[in-house]
């Protein structure tokens, strides 16, 4: 199961954000539950007093600018397809009626 999360996370180019979630689960895990509860509860504060919402705004505009690019990729995939058919179908049609070939 962790081999087919590593493989995939690899082909998706997010491998480095997996271990970084691996190392940080494994921390979290190995803390002691004192420790744990306090670490929570600093986090809840600072969400409280607007410390972090900078940070959230700095990940939400990184995965905005991520969407957006592969909107742009997917968009220029589909058109350079799109002129592609058109080229074949054109080169079908012009090369088809006026071409003979070197056998004739």
């Amino acid at each position: 199961m962790i081999q087919n999360i590593i493989i995939e996370s690899i082909s998706k180019g997010v491998f480095f954000g997996a271990c970084i979630f691996i190392i940080v689960l494994i921390m979290l895990v190995k803390m002691p539950n004192a420790d744990v509860s306090t670490l929570v509860f600093k986090i809840f504060r600072g969400f409280a007093n607007y410390y972090y919402w900078g940070y959230i705004a700095c990940i939400l505009v990184i995965i905005g600018w991520y969407l957006h690019i592969r909107w742009l990729i997917d968009r220029n995939v589909a058109e350079m397809d799109r002129l592609v058919e058109e080229r074949n179908s054109l080169q079908k049609k012009f090369l088809d009626s006026n071409f003979t070939g070197s056998d004739s």
